[in-house]
Protein backbone atom coordinates (compact mmCIF):
# COMPACT_ATOMS: atom_id res chain seq x y z
CA UNK A 1 0.00 0.00 0.00
CA UNK A 2 3.14 2.29 0.60
CA UNK A 3 5.00 1.55 -2.34
CA UNK A 4 1.64 2.31 -4.46
CA UNK A 5 0.72 5.04 -2.37
CA UNK A 6 4.19 6.85 -3.41
CA UNK A 7 3.86 5.68 -7.09
CA UNK A 8 0.63 7.30 -6.94
CA UNK A 9 2.02 11.04 -5.45
CA UNK A 10 5.10 10.59 -7.73
CA UNK A 11 2.86 10.50 -10.77
CA UNK A 12 1.22 13.94 -9.70
CA UNK A 13 3.94 15.63 -8.50
CA UNK A 14 5.37 14.82 -12.11
CA UNK A 15 2.19 16.06 -13.84
CA UNK A 16 2.50 19.09 -12.39
CA UNK A 17 6.51 20.00 -12.48
CA UNK A 18 5.65 19.11 -16.22
CA UNK A 19 2.67 21.39 -16.27
CA UNK A 20 5.06 24.11 -15.61
CA UNK A 21 4.95 26.74 -18.00
CA UNK A 22 8.93 27.14 -17.96
CA UNK A 23 9.17 23.28 -18.94
CA UNK A 24 9.29 21.81 -22.45
CA UNK A 25 9.38 25.41 -24.15
CA UNK A 26 8.99 25.87 -27.87
CA UNK A 27 12.12 27.92 -29.37
CA UNK A 28 11.78 31.63 -30.52
CA UNK A 29 11.08 32.37 -34.16
CA UNK A 30 14.94 33.42 -34.53
CA UNK A 31 15.48 30.00 -33.37
CA UNK A 32 13.63 28.11 -35.47
CA UNK A 33 14.59 30.37 -38.45
CA UNK A 34 17.91 29.52 -37.56
CA UNK A 35 18.26 25.87 -37.43
CA UNK A 36 15.69 26.00 -40.65
CA UNK A 37 18.30 27.47 -42.75
CA UNK A 38 20.75 25.66 -41.39
CA UNK A 39 19.10 22.43 -41.94
CA UNK A 40 17.43 23.06 -45.54
CA UNK A 41 21.33 24.66 -46.55
CA UNK A 42 23.01 21.00 -44.97
CA UNK A 43 20.76 18.57 -47.25
CA UNK A 44 21.12 21.03 -50.52
CA UNK A 45 25.34 20.62 -49.59
CA UNK A 46 24.25 16.78 -49.12
CA UNK A 47 21.99 16.78 -51.77
CA UNK A 48 24.50 18.58 -54.13
CA UNK A 49 27.65 16.41 -53.44
CA UNK A 50 25.49 13.44 -54.39
CA UNK A 51 24.10 14.65 -57.50
CA UNK A 52 27.35 15.74 -59.30
CA UNK A 53 28.50 11.75 -58.10
CA UNK A 54 25.75 11.11 -59.68
CA UNK A 55 26.27 12.73 -63.38
CA UNK A 56 28.98 10.35 -63.64
CA UNK A 57 27.00 7.76 -63.68
CA UNK A 58 25.59 5.21 -66.68
CA UNK A 59 21.86 6.63 -65.97
CA UNK A 60 24.05 10.46 -66.45
CA UNK A 61 24.77 9.21 -69.97
CA UNK A 62 21.19 8.50 -71.08
CA UNK A 63 20.12 11.47 -69.98
CA UNK A 64 22.53 13.76 -72.11
CA UNK A 65 22.34 11.28 -75.19
CA UNK A 66 18.72 12.08 -74.78
CA UNK A 67 18.55 15.85 -74.47
CA UNK A 68 21.17 15.47 -77.79
CA UNK A 69 18.80 13.88 -79.62
CA UNK A 70 16.24 16.03 -78.40
CA UNK A 71 17.79 18.78 -79.24
CA UNK A 72 18.97 17.87 -82.80
CA UNK A 73 15.35 17.00 -83.49
CA UNK A 74 14.09 20.89 -81.97
CA UNK A 75 16.52 21.93 -84.68
CA UNK A 76 15.65 20.58 -87.67
CA UNK A 77 11.60 20.97 -87.03
CA UNK A 78 12.25 24.35 -86.03
CA UNK A 79 13.82 25.08 -89.66
CA UNK A 80 11.43 22.93 -91.59
CA UNK A 81 8.24 25.03 -90.18
CA UNK A 82 10.20 28.56 -89.99
CA UNK A 83 10.42 28.97 -86.29
CA UNK A 84 13.88 28.84 -86.75
CA UNK A 85 15.25 31.63 -88.67
CA UNK A 86 19.29 31.17 -89.40
CA UNK A 87 20.73 34.18 -88.93
CA UNK A 88 24.70 35.01 -89.21
CA UNK A 89 26.01 37.44 -86.95
CA UNK A 90 27.52 40.48 -88.29
CA UNK A 91 31.06 41.63 -87.12
CA UNK A 92 31.16 42.78 -83.55
CA UNK A 93 27.91 41.44 -83.13
CA UNK A 94 27.01 39.38 -79.60
CA UNK A 95 23.88 37.12 -78.63
CA UNK A 96 22.88 35.26 -75.80
CA UNK A 97 21.49 32.65 -78.51
CA UNK A 98 23.84 29.23 -78.81
CA UNK A 99 26.02 30.16 -81.85
CA UNK A 100 27.09 27.83 -84.27
CA UNK A 101 29.42 28.36 -87.42
CA UNK A 102 29.46 26.75 -90.78
CA UNK A 103 31.69 28.34 -94.16
CA UNK A 104 29.45 31.39 -94.27
CA UNK A 105 30.42 32.49 -90.53
CA UNK A 106 28.88 32.45 -87.28
CA UNK A 107 25.39 32.13 -86.87
CA UNK A 108 22.55 31.71 -84.35
CA UNK A 109 18.69 30.47 -84.69
CA UNK A 110 16.44 33.86 -84.32
CA UNK A 111 12.40 32.81 -83.65
CA UNK A 112 9.70 33.48 -85.69
CA UNK A 113 6.82 33.83 -83.22
CA UNK A 114 4.54 33.09 -85.97
CA UNK A 115 5.26 29.65 -86.60
CA UNK A 116 5.87 28.61 -83.20
CA UNK A 117 1.98 26.95 -83.20
CA UNK A 118 3.76 24.70 -86.02
CA UNK A 119 7.00 23.77 -84.67
CA UNK A 120 4.90 22.81 -81.32
CA UNK A 121 2.70 20.86 -83.47
CA UNK A 122 5.24 19.33 -85.56
CA UNK A 123 7.17 18.05 -82.56
CA UNK A 124 3.81 16.70 -81.12
CA UNK A 125 3.68 14.74 -83.66
CA UNK A 126 6.98 13.02 -84.08
CA UNK A 127 7.09 9.85 -82.11
CA UNK A 128 11.07 9.38 -81.89
CA UNK A 129 10.80 12.93 -80.09
CA UNK A 130 7.92 12.15 -77.42
CA UNK A 131 10.12 8.93 -76.59
CA UNK A 132 13.52 10.47 -75.98
CA UNK A 133 11.43 12.67 -74.23
CA UNK A 134 9.77 10.02 -71.80
CA UNK A 135 13.64 8.59 -71.41
CA UNK A 136 14.87 11.91 -70.68
CA UNK A 137 12.21 12.54 -67.78
CA UNK A 138 12.64 9.21 -66.41
CA UNK A 139 16.63 9.08 -66.48
CA UNK A 140 16.01 13.04 -64.87
CA UNK A 141 14.18 11.12 -61.87
CA UNK A 142 16.41 8.42 -61.84
CA UNK A 143 18.99 10.58 -60.68
CA UNK A 144 17.71 13.16 -58.48
CA UNK A 145 15.16 11.46 -56.40
CA UNK A 146 17.49 8.54 -55.32
CA UNK A 147 20.19 11.45 -54.56
CA UNK A 148 17.32 13.85 -52.91
CA UNK A 149 16.44 10.66 -50.83
CA UNK A 150 19.40 10.00 -49.75
CA UNK A 151 20.58 12.53 -48.49
CA UNK A 152 17.31 13.50 -46.73
CA UNK A 153 17.78 10.13 -45.07
CA UNK A 154 20.95 10.87 -43.73
CA UNK A 155 20.10 13.98 -42.53
CA UNK A 156 16.97 13.51 -41.00
CA UNK A 157 16.64 9.38 -39.84
CA UNK A 158 20.89 8.80 -39.10
CA UNK A 159 21.65 12.29 -37.66
CA UNK A 160 19.00 12.37 -35.35
CA UNK A 161 19.93 8.25 -34.36
CA UNK A 162 23.29 8.97 -33.72
CA UNK A 163 22.30 11.94 -30.59
CA UNK A 164 20.44 12.07 -27.32
CA UNK A 165 18.28 14.92 -28.58
CA UNK A 166 17.26 13.36 -31.70
CA UNK A 167 18.05 16.70 -33.29
CA UNK A 168 18.93 17.39 -37.16
CA UNK A 169 22.06 20.05 -37.04
CA UNK A 170 19.89 22.46 -37.39
CA UNK A 171 18.29 22.01 -34.04
CA UNK A 172 21.04 21.06 -32.75
CA UNK A 173 22.73 24.14 -33.42
CA UNK A 174 19.99 26.50 -32.41
CA UNK A 175 19.99 24.41 -28.81
CA UNK A 176 16.97 22.25 -29.01
CA UNK A 177 15.59 18.87 -28.77
CA UNK A 178 12.78 16.71 -30.37
CA UNK A 179 10.54 15.11 -28.74
CA UNK A 180 7.44 13.00 -28.86
CA UNK A 181 4.43 15.16 -28.68
CA UNK A 182 2.33 12.26 -27.05
CA UNK A 183 5.33 10.59 -24.17
CA UNK A 184 7.02 13.60 -23.53
CA UNK A 185 10.19 11.89 -24.42
CA UNK A 186 12.89 11.63 -27.04
CA UNK A 187 11.60 11.03 -30.53
CA UNK A 188 10.99 6.86 -31.34
CA UNK A 189 12.82 5.68 -34.49
CA UNK A 190 9.30 5.51 -35.98
CA UNK A 191 8.06 8.99 -35.49
CA UNK A 192 11.84 9.72 -37.50
CA UNK A 193 10.63 7.56 -40.41
CA UNK A 194 7.23 9.24 -40.20
CA UNK A 195 8.99 12.64 -41.05
CA UNK A 196 11.12 11.27 -43.14
CA UNK A 197 8.20 9.52 -45.41
CA UNK A 198 6.13 13.06 -45.29
CA UNK A 199 9.36 15.26 -46.00
CA UNK A 200 10.27 13.18 -48.98
CA UNK A 201 7.16 12.31 -50.62
CA UNK A 202 5.25 15.45 -49.65
CA UNK A 203 7.83 18.26 -49.78
CA UNK A 204 9.85 16.86 -52.04
CA UNK A 205 9.10 14.13 -54.33
CA UNK A 206 5.08 15.83 -54.99
CA UNK A 207 6.38 18.91 -55.84
CA UNK A 208 9.13 18.38 -58.39
CA UNK A 209 6.99 15.63 -60.04
CA UNK A 210 4.62 18.74 -60.67
CA UNK A 211 6.33 22.04 -60.84
CA UNK A 212 10.24 20.72 -61.39
CA UNK A 213 13.15 21.70 -59.59
CA UNK A 214 12.38 25.16 -59.07
CA UNK A 215 9.34 24.02 -56.62
CA UNK A 216 12.02 22.82 -53.93
CA UNK A 217 13.17 26.22 -53.37
CA UNK A 218 9.42 27.49 -52.08
CA UNK A 219 9.44 24.61 -49.56
CA UNK A 220 12.00 26.29 -46.71
CA UNK A 221 9.53 29.35 -46.79
CA UNK A 222 6.55 27.36 -46.75
CA UNK A 223 7.93 25.08 -44.32
CA UNK A 224 8.64 28.64 -41.83
CA UNK A 225 4.87 29.47 -42.93
CA UNK A 226 3.40 26.56 -41.00
CA UNK A 227 4.80 27.10 -38.12
CA UNK A 228 3.74 30.84 -37.74
CA UNK A 229 -0.04 29.00 -38.35
CA UNK A 230 0.15 27.41 -35.36
CA UNK A 231 0.58 27.87 -32.01
CA UNK A 232 2.73 25.41 -31.05
CA UNK A 233 5.21 26.96 -33.98
CA UNK A 234 5.36 23.24 -35.13
CA UNK A 235 5.67 22.51 -39.13
CA UNK A 236 3.28 20.35 -40.85
CA UNK A 237 5.97 17.61 -40.94
CA UNK A 238 6.11 17.67 -37.17
CA UNK A 239 2.80 17.53 -36.71
CA UNK A 240 2.26 14.17 -38.94
CA UNK A 241 4.97 12.43 -36.86
CA UNK A 242 4.19 13.53 -33.48
CA UNK A 243 7.26 15.70 -33.20
CA UNK A 244 7.58 18.55 -31.31
CA UNK A 245 10.61 20.59 -30.98
CA UNK A 246 11.54 22.52 -27.48
CA UNK A 247 14.36 23.84 -25.84
CA UNK A 248 16.49 21.73 -24.31
CA UNK A 249 17.15 23.69 -21.29
CA UNK A 250 13.70 22.90 -20.35
CA UNK A 251 13.35 19.60 -20.87
CA UNK A 252 11.75 17.52 -18.60
CA UNK A 253 10.51 14.45 -19.42
CA UNK A 254 6.48 13.00 -18.34
CA UNK A 255 7.75 10.04 -16.74
CA UNK A 256 11.54 9.61 -14.74
CA UNK A 257 12.66 6.27 -16.13
CA UNK A 258 14.88 5.69 -13.54
CA UNK A 259 13.18 6.56 -10.57
CA UNK A 260 9.93 4.39 -12.39
CA UNK A 261 11.90 1.44 -13.27
CA UNK A 262 12.94 1.22 -9.36
CA UNK A 263 9.47 1.50 -8.35
CA UNK A 264 8.56 -1.30 -10.45
CA UNK A 265 11.54 -2.98 -9.02
CA UNK A 266 10.39 -2.60 -5.26
CA UNK A 267 6.93 -3.35 -6.66
CA UNK A 268 7.85 -7.27 -7.63
CA UNK A 269 7.11 -10.06 -5.16
CA UNK A 270 9.97 -11.45 -3.14
CA UNK A 271 10.97 -15.38 -3.59
CA UNK A 272 12.86 -17.53 -1.15
CA UNK A 273 13.75 -18.03 2.25
CA UNK A 274 12.88 -13.97 2.37
CA UNK A 275 8.85 -14.91 1.69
Amino acid sequence: METGTRKLFGANNQKETNTNSENNKKLSFMQRLAYTIIDFGTIFLLFFGLYQLALHTPVSNNLHNAETEMYEIQIEKGTATGFYVKTYLEEGQSTNAVIYEDEGGKYYYNLNDEFRADYQQALKNDEKYSNLKFAYTVNSFAIFLPCLAISELIFIIVVPLTNKRRATLGILSAGGRSISKKYVDKARWYHLMFKFVFIFFIDSALPYFIFGEVALLFIPFLTLLSMLTNKERRTIHDIVSGIMVIDNKTYVPLVDRESDDENEASDKPQTGKEA
